[in-house]
């Protein structure tokens, strides 16, 4: 049985890095797979440009899942100064911002959305996903009192994985 490569975690550092998350993102589009491969391996519905890269990772980086220096995963992160930057995402934040948990209204609350995370094809199953969450807890939890995600209910893998 050939041996996983050795997985590292880091934070996005340059264009390059933002580059590989584009890269990887276009393979995994849902209007670039097929529909019983986008049931099966799941899908990302947003498509991001490298402004729109650029800005999301200021103050905090996103977080890169590698293989040497090749990209394995990666997850984003979108701030809430940036709920309107990406219009697919517009109702994500209006829905945050209508809820209340625990008795405190998210609208008040200092969060960060996890966006979109992917794994490439040839790493999956290698609990790389929940390296990317662990590693994006640890960073961004001393900043924020909640860390959120929206995943779509018809990503099958997606929900799985949240549900882990």
């Amino acid at each position: 049985m050939e041996k996983s490569p050795l997985i590292h975690y880091t934070n996005a550092q340059n264009q390059a890095d933002l580059q590989q998350i584009l890269a990887l993102q276009a393979r995994n589009l849902r209007k670039h797979i097929p529909p019983d491969e986008a049931a099966r391996e799941g899908f990302l519905s947003v498509e991001h440009d490298l402004d729109t890269l650029e800005e999301m990772a200021i103050p905090h980086p996103h977080i890169l899942a590698k293989s040497g220096d090749r990209l394995a995963g990666y997850a984003l992160v979108m701030l809430r100064r940036l709920e309107s930057r990406i219009p697919m995402l517009q109702p994500m934040f209006e829905n945050i911002n209508c809820l209340d948990y625990q008795g405190y209204s998210l609208r008040m609350a200092n969060y960060c959305v996890m966006g979109q995370i992917c794994i490439d094809r040839a790493f999956r199953g290698q609990g790389i996903f929940r390296g990317l969450y662990q590693t994006f807890q640890r960073q961004l939890a001393p900043h924020f009192e909640y860390l959120l995600t929206e995943v779509a209910t018809r990503n099958a893998r997606s929900m799985g994985l949240m549900r882990k």
